[in-house]
């Protein structure tokens, strides 16, 4: 994935660290591996996710929740579920209301935070009031860690790549081995113990023949040292 992929879950959780630290709170944001966006006080499987330092009272949880979906449908790509208009001054009541009747679709932490304090309509309003202040920096950060994951992203990749590589090359060494001990066995059967006579000779000769001129035993060839 490239940066743009990864710039939506950037914002979300921007979102939720800028609004964290307007309270104070110590956060760190990041897009992770697969799954959902998620607000957590320990690590986790997630697109994305922030680090809160514990403990908050109700209300700040709350805006901090409302902050991570309300920058996305701001400054990014809403969901699908979302309302389909973004949060301003003129409809952030619509938007609050249909969010609400969606809540569901956000993940736990961001659902118990939201509804864990009474009012939710005045944690919607000053998140809205804190993202709106902070535009530029929601999308700078934004910016930044969603290119630190591409950037990891095509690290990863390229430490795939030269890994499948040592382990074709070694695969080859493990081939050109082991055709080099049959060709030893051979020779030793038709030195030690095959005289020039023995019916078997001659596959064993031209067998070793086609190992020494690099090329794979025939299958027939084979066939016929099995049957005798």
């Amino acid at each position: 994935m490239n940066t743009s992929d990864y710039f939506t879950t950037a914002v979300h959780e921007s979102g939720h660290h800028v609004a964290a630290d307007y309270f104070h709170i110590p956060s760190y944001p990041e897009v992770t591996p697969g799954g959902r966006s998620v607000l957590a006080a320990t690590p986790g499987a997630h697109a994305g996710i922030c680090y809160l330092e514990n403990p908050i009272t109700k209300f700040q949880d709350a805006v901090i929740c409302w902050s991570g979906i309300m920058a996305q449908c701001m400054f990014a790509t809403a969901p699908e579920w979302a309302p389909p208009f973004k949060p301003t001054k003129k409809m952030l009541k619509d938007w609050h209301g249909m969010v609400r009747h969606q809540v569901k679709q956000l993940s736990d932490e961001d659902r118990i935070g939201i509804f864990g304090y009474k009012d939710t309509w005045r944690a919607c309003k000053s998140a809205f009031a804190i993202l709106s202040r902070n535009r530029a920096r929601i999308t700078r950060l934004a910016k930044y860690l969603a290119e630190a994951k591409a950037k990891v992203d095509r690290e990863a990749a390229e430490l795939e790549k030269v890994a499948a590589e040592w382990a074709a090359n070694r695969i080859e060494k493990r081939t050109k081995i082991s055709t080099a001990e049959i060709a030893v066995h051979l020779q030793n059967v038709l030195t030690n113990y095959l005289p020039d006579v023995h019916p078997l000779r001659a596959t064993y000769e031209r067998a070793l023949a086609c190992l020494k001129r690099g090329e794979e035993i025939p299958a027939e060839l084979i066939a016929e040292l099995e049957k005798k």
